[in-house]
């Protein structure tokens, strides 16, 4: 054997050992050359996960009404640590405004009433504050009807979800 490629259950890290064992193949004493089998203790090192995003169909809002898109995002991050610094990033185009509302302790935002909000904490934190119904309201300019789409990131500080999740 030339070399041994070792493939981890998905998620896994920690303590984790290698035993071989080997054979000339001959079962004949004394020619078999069985030798006691050879251990090696290893450790599988943790790596940053990148975080998963989820953005729920957003539902046809009426013109010169605010459309509430709390509870429509969720986060999820298998390895996420309580004490990171995460991202939330919400976007629309300059046909309306984002609005940030009753945002909890240790969550800060930027862009309340622009096109985008950026909003900052952990991520226990946001995910509390996005299944809020009026965590995040949408408007659109005075007398407008027609189509807006809503693109959400999240980054954990140091991976980005896989894709932007956007909803028309």
């Amino acid at each position: 054997v030339n070399s041994l490629v070792y493939q981890g259950v998905a998620l896994y890290n920690g303590s984790e050992t290698l035993t071989v064992n080997y054979s000339d193949g001959s079962l004949v004493a004394p020619v078999n050359l069985s030798a006691t089998p050879v251990s090696q203790g290893f450790t599988v090192m943790p790596v940053n996960d990148a975080p998963t995003l989820a953005l729920a169909p957003v539902v046809g809002a009426s013109e010169d009404t605010p459309l509430s898109v709390g509870g429509l995002v969720t986060i999820g991050d298998v390895d996420a640590i309580p004490s990171e610094i995460a991202t939330f990033t919400a976007t629309v185009s300059a046909i309306g405004t984002l609005t940030v509302n009753a945002l909890p302790g240790g969550v800060t935002q930027t862009g309340s009433g622009s096109s985008q909000v950026v909003v900052k904490g952990n991520l226990t934190d946001i995910n509390n504050w996005l299944a809020t119904v009026s965590a995040l309201v949408y408007q659109g300019i005075a007398n407008y009807n027609g189509s807006e789409t809503l693109t959400v990131r999240y980054s954990d500080g140091s991976l980005i979800a896989p894709a932007n999740r956007s909803a028309p």
